[in-house]
């Protein structure tokens, strides 16, 4: 879906967890699927990518995606995180991403 670029916004962080892939593949995936579950927020599709996993979400005639992908390195993993699509759903997902994301998210793998 196309959006005017006013409407449309990209949201990206990347970090290193002190944790092994398969650990932090399941957190991501669990932390994304759960989203489905808030009100108003309906998960759409989950895709897997060439290493990258990708969800699609809808909100109140909006839609959205967060993709993420992983690579394993000899004592960590990186994780790259994107969010993109309708302004105001990206801003939404990445709050909340931010709230439980990153700085708890070493606490949860």
């Amino acid at each position: 879906m196309k959006y005017p670029a006013e409407q449309h916004r990209t949201r990206a962080e990347e970090y290193t967890v002190d944790r092994d892939t398969e650990a932090v593949d399941r957190v991501l995936n669990q932390f994304f699927t759960s989203l489905g579950d808030r009100e108003g927020l309906e998960l759409l599709n989950t895709e897997e990518k060439g290493g990258e996993t990708e969800y699609s979400f809808q909100a109140a005639g909006s839609s959205a995606q967060a993709s993420y992908s992983t690579e394993g390195l000899e004592d960590s993993v990186q994780v790259s995180i994107e969010f993109y699509g309708a302004a105001p759903l990206v801003d939404r997902l990445y709050s909340d991403f931010s709230v439980r994301g990153p700085e708890n998210f070493h606490e949860t793998v």
